[in-house]
């Protein structure tokens, strides 16, 4: 009979982030207007292109009748594509410019190829 085979333990360095963000937003906040085309959707269509987003997103379409739901899109965006933020910056670029952060969400989703 052959003795169990011992349990195999993986361990981690103290302190190290397994998933660190690595990224930074492919475009500045403030440059929502680099892209005339995106800037002109997102002003001129503003429900067409909140829906757009939460579709690229894969989020319930549902969601996107509601402002209060922007800020978690983008949370889910940044930790998707691991880009540096924090949940208050993202809570506060949603509250201030929400115009600027829907175009800077659009444009990051269609740079990644959704």
């Amino acid at each position: 009979m052959l003795p169990a085979p011992y349990p195999i333990v993986v361990q981690t360095k103290p302190g190290d982030d397994v998933w660190e963000y690595e990224n930074w937003w492919t475009y500045n906040m403030h440059d929502c207007c680099g892209s005339p085309k995106a800037c002109c959707f997102v002003c001129c269509c503003c429900p067409c292109a909140t829906y757009k987003i939460y579709k690229r997103a894969d989020e319930d379409l549902l969601t996107c009748c509601c402002p209060t739901t922007l800020w978690p899109l983008r949370i889910k965006i940044r930790t998707l594509f691991r880009i540096r933020g924090s949940i208050c910056g993202d809570c506060v670029a949603v509250s201030c410019c929400s115009f600027c952060a829907l175009v800077q969400m659009y444009r990051e989703l269609k740079e990644q190829g959704l």
